[in-house]
């Protein structure tokens, strides 16, 4: 194959990655997951136990599967994440049919392969972005690359949000929303399949335990990107809790119905978010777009669940601004102080800090929603979610006098 025509297909790997993202987005059950998880299993606690298992899952994979990635190949690892998480969302439809084995082991079972196929993902895909940019010289447009890849993403939930909501206006149960799903993501198996895999770059001959440990010294040993691993994997490990408990904490204060709507709204706005995110990053810098979103968010929380009334959750939608601005000045930064032999290995070690955060964080809040109900467990976490802000502001300190 010619340069030019390389060139030309791996060109598409943007479109291609973009159109992934939006399809394995298009998760119908999205809005309603935990409520068919409490469902079918009877218990806040064990209904959060299925995130738990996905996290815990993805943890001890994360370093694994990207020694795997800097070995094997970015786009073989994307596939087959993208097939195990088919087989993921077809293990959560058979729940409710408590085929041969009990609903519950269905939902630990898919929530497993959710597992596997998120460390699969986790480092690999950012790598595969950034290698690609990379090869076709616009590494320096990598933010609004990754901005807008997420946002396909955001674009695919809130379409989700609002198909389930249609449906569920005219009566189609839970498990209808599941069998739904595997259309798209059948969709997203197919994109993946069509994407190039980028030039190899100084690929490392070592063993995998010292590629690992090399990959986890030079994190160690970098301060910025230490600190903020600790406060990606705290913010990543309460918020990802929160955001898959809300649904029950929507229902108390709007109708079942318009718990969907709720997730459009909040998808709407991460999509223009995170499609705009790196034109905000270029003009504040990523550290003071951190802090200020952060900041912002955790105002928000606490009004909202202090109050929780009607207008509660339009207060949360624009929380998402943080999540999504946030979560692409967060991945710049690290993307910039990661080495090339080590990307994907860096990547997952700190998404590995991340996942055993919310695998412990999971259980906690379904604990404690046993116990003390849904508002008083998130006004605790959002009052936890606080010292993030102040992470952040370290780093920019320490930035600013380093220059």
């Amino acid at each position: 194959m010619d340069k030019r025509n390389y060139q030309s297909k791996l060109a598409k790997n943007l479109t291609l990655m973009g159109a992934n993202e939006l399809f394995a987005a298009l998760r119908f059950f999205y809005p309603i997951s935990i409520l068919y998880f409490a469902e079918v299993t009877g218990s806040f606690a064990v209904a959060m136990g299925v995130y738990s298992c996905a996290t815990i899952t993805m943890a001890l994979l994360e370093v694994p599967t990207g020694v795997l990635s800097d070995k094997w190949g970015r786009r073989n690892i994307f596939v087959m994440g993208c097939a195990i998480e088919w087989l993921a969302a077809f293990c959560y439809a058979m729940a409710a049919t408590h085929f041969l084995i009990d609903g519950t082991a269905w939902l630990y079972i898919g929530a497993a392969c959710f597992g596997i196929s998120g460390s699969l993902f986790s480092g690999n895909n950012y790598a595969l972005l950034y290698e690609t940019a990379e090869c076709l010289r616009q590494r320096h447009r990598l933010a609004h690359i990754l901005g807008r890849n997420s946002s396909m993403e955001q674009l695919g939930l809130a379409t989700a949000s609002a198909v389930a909501g249609i449906l569920m206006w005219f009566g189609a149960s839970f498990e209808m929303l599941f069998w739904l799903t595997l259309i798209p993501m059948s969709c997203a198996l197919i994109a993946a399949l069509m994407t190039t895999e980028p030039p190899r770059h100084s690929i490392s001959e070592s063993h995998p335990w010292a590629h690992m440990k090399e990959a986890f010294h030079l994190i160690v040993q970098n301060k910025e990107l230490r600190l903020l691993a600790i406060c990606s994997a705290w913010k990543t490990g309460w918020g990802m809790s929160s955001h898959s408990f809300l649904p029950k904490f929507i229902e108390t204060v709007w109708p079942v119905w318009a718990v969907p709507f709720y997730r459009l709204g909040q998808n709407i706005i991460g999509f223009f978010s995170y499609w705009f995110a790196g034109k905000v990053t270029d003009k504040l810098t990523p550290l003071k777009t951190l802090f200020g979103m952060s900041l912002i968010s955790d105002g928000l929380s606490l009004i909202a669940f202090g109050v929780a009334n009607l207008v509660s959750p339009f207060l949360l939608m624009l929380s998402q601004i943080n999540w999504a601005v946030g979560n692409t000045a967060n991945d710049t930064l690290q993307q910039q102080h990661f080495s090339k032999e080590q990307r994907s290995t860096m990547g997952s070690l700190i998404s590995l800090l991340s996942s055993f955060m919310n695998a412990i964080a999971a259980v906690i809040l379904g604990l404690f929603a046993d116990h003390i109900g849904p508002q008083n467990t998130l006004l605790i976490i959002a009052v936890m979610m606080l010292p993030i802000s102040f992470g952040y502001l370290s780093l920019y300190k320490t930035n600013k006098n380093a220059k």
